[in-house]
């Protein structure tokens, strides 16, 4: 899957988001979509890949000096980040957490059926609970 990601980076590197499609990626990495579906089940479970992918895991050294421990980060995070292509990737990120975002906002607020569902689930009439021994004897046959 390493050429999966490899892929998005380049793609982002040369065109921007806007190029960046599952069909592109799938024919840049010569893998299927469906085995890219597997793995990533949208364009920005992707990108964030990529970029962890590139950038690394954030650690903290323990060199028993703050200072030190914050040097050392801020020089591998400086580093990772001034590779190729990098720059449009985590704006890529950053727009598709905004994408992200709106749309689980807007499913929440704007969906039409919604309020139909809970006003006629409050309309019906609710059946008493039987317990277990009503359950029994409805179960029973005559």
């Amino acid at each position: 899957m390493r050429a999966v990601l490899d892929a998005v980076v380049d793609l982002v590197a040369e065109s921007g988001m806007a190029a960046l499609t599952m069909d592109a990626v799938a024919a840049r990495a010569g893998v299927s979509k469906p085995a890219m579906y597997r793995r990533w089940s949208t364009r920005q479970d992707l990108v964030i890949a990529a970029a962890e992918s590139r950038i690394g895991p954030r650690t903290v050294p323990d060199m028993g000096d703050f200072r030190a421990g914050l040097r050392a980060v801020l020089t591998a995070r400086t580093k990772a980040y001034r590779q190729p292509g990098i720059d449009r990737l985590l704006a890529g990120v950053r727009g598709s957490a905004a994408e992200a975002g709106a749309e689980r906002r807007a499913r929440r607020t704007s969906s039409p059926t919604a309020p139909d569902a809970r006003r006629r689930k409050a309309s019906r009439p609710t059946r008493p609970t039987r317990g277990r021994a009503g359950c029994r004897a409805f179960s029973r046959r005559p």
